[in-house]
């Protein structure tokens, strides 16, 4: 399977005809979950280190709470429950 076409067909561009034959689906829920875990480690300094009362640092951590409860809700439906 490694190194193989990914095989996926949309209809309208936003509704994958066969589900079953889309490992393409699978693989963006991996992505997007490696992708919040990399944004939290990004903005967590940020959210730590800013002023509070500057728009960057209420920004900053607005994300981060946001991100960090992403992370925390789908440790509740992985296998271990634990954040990594």
């Amino acid at each position: 399977m490694h190194r193989q076409p990914w095989l996926y067909c949309l209809k309208a561009g936003n509704q994958v005809v066969d589900v079953e034959q889309s490992r393409w689906l699978l693989n963006r829920v991996d992505d997007a979950e490696r992708r919040i875990k990399t944004m939290r480690n990004v903005v967590t300094p940020a959210a730590i280190h800013l002023a509070r009362r500057t728009t960057s640092g209420r920004k900053a951590r607005i994300i981060e709470m946001h991100l960090r409860h992403a992370e925390e809700e789908i440790a509740l439906v992985s296998s271990d429950g634990e954040v990594a």
